[in-house]
C-alpha cells in the first residue's frame, strides 16, 4: 500500500494576486514487505533499479550466447551469419558496458542523496 502525505501546506492570497504559499511539505511513500516490514521511498528505488539492472544483464548475456551460436555456425561458410554474430557479441557487451556505467551513477547517486 502506498501513501502520499503533504503536511501543513498553506496559500495567503494578496492584493497584487501573486500568493504566498507557507508551510512543510513532506512527502511520505512507504509499503509494507512481505515480513511485515514498512520500506521506504529509498529502499522501494533501489530495488527496482536492482531487478531492472540484473534483467538487463540477464538480457546482455542471451544475446552474447547467441551471437557466439551464430558465429560458430557461420564459421562453417556462411559469412553472413559469422558477421550478424560477431556484432551481436559486440552490441551485447556494449549493451553491458552501458548498463555497469548506470549501475555506477544510481549507486553513487543514492550514495550522496540517502547515504547507501
Amino acid at each position: 500500500m502506498l501513501k502520499t502525505v503533504m503536511l501543513a501546506v498553506t496559500y495567503t492570497p494578496s492584493n497584487t494576486g501573486a500568493g504566498k504559499v507557507t508551510g512543510l511539505r513532506e512527502w511520505n511513500v512507504t509499503a509494507s514487505t512481505p515480513t511485515g516490514g514498512v520500506m521506504d521511498f529509498q529502499d522501494m528505488y533501489s530495488n527496482l533499479i536492482g531487478v531492472l539492472m540484473n534483467s538487463i544483464v540477464s538480457i546482455c548475456a542471451a544475446v552474447f550466447i547467441t551471437g557466439a551460436f551464430l558465429y560458430i555456425i557461420g564459421s562453417f561458410g556462411k559469412e553472413d551469419l559469422k558477421s550478424n554474430g560477431k556484432n551481436m557479441m559486440i552490441g551485447s557487451l556494449i549493451g553491458l558496458a552501458i548498463v555497469q556505467l548506470g549501475r555506477a551513477i544510481v549507486h553513487l547517486t543514492l550514495l550522496f542523496m540517502y547515504g547507501y
